[in-house]
């Protein structure tokens, strides 16, 4: 047993430096193929009303006539607000809002203007298959290409059958490229019939340096393993259509529009295009790394290094920003260095995060505008810009902190998403401003008649998005991290990914739509009820609404439950796999005999113990107050008003007091996830000290003769709303000393290098 004890330690997964396995989750290939399709579908509708309204006959009227009307009953006449109250106030804006409501019934001349862009998306659709089936006719008919010919044809069959079967790919024919004299393949193809062409410059290859062959072929038979070249012809068919399609007569409209649609409009579109294009980009250089990357797992990095050993060209300035925009192959030396280093393929960051929150976000600002056209106040244009914008978004978050938790377990080193999340965040704040509805309509005005929000309100908001982004994405990460080593035990990634992105899913749609449209509501409020307070300061206020004012008591303890439950549930005995070995496919490499999932990260015992010393300390304490109370009632009865005045306070006073205690307490004790440590903590001594308090008021009235019962209903009221508030602050707490802690190790392990 000693020895076996020792061979574990030696091979726990932070003493080794593993190759993750690549290929577990979906590749970035398809992720970004997914983003492509979401920016471009999410685009093409508001891009295409634009100009279809000029179209349409009486479009244009319409949309003048509704505009005035909203103009004439949206804003209130300034002297009409004065000396009102906070209630009157509230009360004449939802007048109003029922007056808008009337303004709707322009919307029937316009829905020819909305079915012509769902025309025009069907045209993108369209065109975009057409061009993807057509790809491959043309490109065997342009280039000339021919079956292979040759004296050793037989010798060279049956080399490249030995590397499909190698590749365990099927449906696979080898063409010959008779014009191309350079060294190089390339795989493209339909669904049930694959090509693999090979330069003439390749098959000379073939009998003077046969590796090198062997290697050029595998990373093209790479690409058909991986399932990518749908995904990369797809990309570049959907690009060539909307370039024809919608950027094309976009920038026509953007030119009629005068000086002010080239900047507002134009800005835009040349933004979105950029986006779109680099997208693209991403997914054909993607493609690349991963087909490199089934080269290495097949041992042939070395002669793949060696084809791509080719000068590097250091481009500056204009050229770069060229050659970023039109590059559609990663550079030969971050190949070359992706071959030994996998981190290019396993890291997420600031631009993979970035490129999610502008996508999903352009997504979601597009949707209810176009179904709005056919149900203003309907649940369908409520709800499925939320799916539009939640789906895509739980997906990415959840992919990009399995690949980074699944490496750092494999390399025996810490996770980092705080590039990724902070990209997130960014990019939501990004896509709002260069959604092209923003030309017609700001994000931050509910009608054409308000006025803005103003630079203090929009940064205000900005920075609540990405401090928010970044603590739900830590919290993700956290709680993946946690449960990877149960998870790599697993006959596979797909269900506990699955589960992961069903708790994206569920918990995404709480908080995030609210605060992308948290400006339009600021706004609003700003306006209809409270001018004089500064927009700043509404954006922040609005911000706390749903966890203080809207959502019951419950919703927020269970919220708050979940945040540190969830998470601390991987470290109980359950589901602790401590002698069950590891699963091939978690690494590249041949798994080490003995290799088994680590302890758990952060073990709730600390969080617990510091809650319960803490709850038995504030109920010794309050104890002996009641009945220094009770005596002090005897020997002095004209003190019996202010100390029963004293006595009310004291269980909710020593309660908040006894959970902010308990979270501070337990958040600089954690071993690990000091959030969630710092919340269990702050859960326990909540309602004891409380009730307990209530209970003890009680006795001690009974014994001066003054016994008045417990109302059980009223205190516990009051405890819930006690608590739900102590919890909040405990949370904000929690998530400070956190920060505080990880800055002062940060600095000490900074001195110490």
């Amino acid at each position: 047993m000693r020895l076996v004890r020792e061979a574990r330690s030696v091979f726990r997964p932070w003493r080794l430096s593993l190759r993750p396995n690549l290929f577990a989750l979906p590749a970035d290939t398809w992720v970004r193929f997914g983003l492509l399709v979401i920016s471009v579908l999410g685009t093409v509708p508001i891009v295409v009303m634009g100009f279809a309204t000029a179209l349409v006959p009486g479009a244009v009227t319409a949309s003048r006539e509704m505009a005035k009307c909203e103009a004439s009953v949206a804003v209130p006449p300034p002297a009409a607000e004065r000396g009102k109250g906070l209630a009157e106030r509230f009360g004449d804006a939802s007048v109003r809002e029922l007056r808008v409501d009337e303004c709707f019934g322009y919307l029937s001349a316009l829905r020819p203007v909305v079915v012509i862009a769902g025309l025009a998306v069907l045209a993108v659709v369209v065109l975009a298959l057409l061009l993807y089936a057509v790809m491959p006719a043309w490109q065997i008919r342009r280039q000339h290409l021919v079956a292979l010919t040759g004296v050793d044809i037989a010798a060279l069959d049956a080399e490249l059958e030995s590397m499909r079967r190698e590749a365990d790919v099927t449906q696979v024919a080898f063409l010959m490229d008779p014009l191309d004299l350079r060294v190089s393949g390339r795989a493209f193809g339909l669904p049930r019939r694959r090509y693999v062409v090979l330069s003439r410059g390749l098959i000379h290859c073939w009998s003077i340096d046969p590796e090198l062959f062997r290697a050029i072929v595998l990373h093209e038979l790479g690409h058909i393993r991986n399932r990518d070249i749908d995904a990369a012809y797809l990309a570049v068919a959907i690009w060539r259509a909307f370039a024809v399609l919608v950027l094309a007569p976009a920038v026509v409209l953007a030119v009629l529009s005068g000086p002010e649609g080239w900047i507002f409009l134009g800005g835009r579109l040349a933004g979105l295009a950029v986006v779109v294009l680099l997208i693209r980009n991403g997914v054909l250089r993607s493609r690349e790394l991963h087909a490199d990357a089934r080269v290495a797992q097949w041992g042939m990095s070395a002669p793949l290094a060696r084809a791509l050993d080719a000068p590097r060209h250091n481009r500056q300035g204009l050229g770069y920003l060229r050659s970023m925009l039109a590059r559609v192959h990663p550079e030969p030396s971050q190949r070359r260095a992706a071959l030994n280093n996998t981190d290019a393929l396993t890291q997420v960051g600031w631009w993979d995060g970035a490129a999610l929150g502008i996508t999903t976000t352009i997504a979601y600002n597009t949707t209810p505008l176009v179904i709005g056209w056919f149900a203003p106040r309907g649940i369908g244009s409520q709800l499925a810009p939320i799916l539009l914008f939640v789906l895509p978004a739980a997906c990415g978050v959840t992919i990009a902190t399995f690949r980074v938790n699944l490496t750092a377990l494999t390399q025996g080193r810490r996770p980092r998403v705080d590039g990724f999340a902070l990209g997130l965040g960014t990019g939501i704040v990004a896509g709002v401003g260069l959604a092209v509805q923003a030309a017609f309509l700001p994000p931050d005005r509910p009608y054409p008649s308000f006025p803005g929000l103003g630079l203090e309100g929009w940064l205000a908001w900005a920075a609540l998005v990405v401090v928010a982004t970044w603590l739900y994405v830590r919290w993700f990460s956290a709680t993946a991290r946690l449960w990877m080593p149960y998870v790599i035990t697993a006959r596979s990634l797909g269900r506990p990914v699955l589960l992961g992105a069903v708790l994206a899913t569920l918990s995404l749609p709480l908080w995030l739509p609210f605060v992308i449209d948290l400006p339009n509501y600021a706004n609003l409020t700003k306006v209809d009820v409270l001018p004089e307070v500064p927009s700043a300061t509404i954006v922040l206020g609005l911000a706390a609404v749903p966890a203080v004012l809207t959502l019951p008591s419950w919703g927020v303890i269970g919220a708050l439950a979940v945040v540190w439950g969830l998470p601390l549930m991987a470290t109980l005995p359950p589901f602790q796999r401590h002698d069950t070995p590891a699963r091939p496919w978690a690494t590249s490499d041949s798994v080490p005999y003995g290799w088994y999932p680590p302890k758990a990260l952060a073990s709730p015992v600390r969080a617990l113990s510091t809650g319960l010393i803490v709850t038995v300390a504030a109920l010794t304490i309050m104890s002996v107050c009641y009945v220094l109370a009770a005596g002090v009632r005897i020997v002095q009865p004209e003190l019996l008003s202010p100390v029963n005045q004293i006595l009310t306070w004291l269980p909710f006073v020593l309660g908040a007091t006894a959970v902010t205690a308990a979270a501070l307490i337990a958040t600089a004790r954690a071993p690990g996830f000091p959030t969630a440590h710092g919340l269990l903590a702050a859960f326990i001594p909540g309602l004891p000290v409380i009730l307990g308090g209530e209970v003890m008021q009680s006795y001690a009235l009974c014994m001066t003769g003054r016994c008045t019962g417990l109302d059980l209903k009223t205190d516990w009221t009051l405890c819930l709303w006690l608590l739900r508030w102590t919890l909040l602050g405990s949370a904000v707490l929690s998530v400070l000393i956190a920060v505080l802690v990880a800055l002062l190790g940060q600095l000490d392990r900074s001195a110490n290098e």
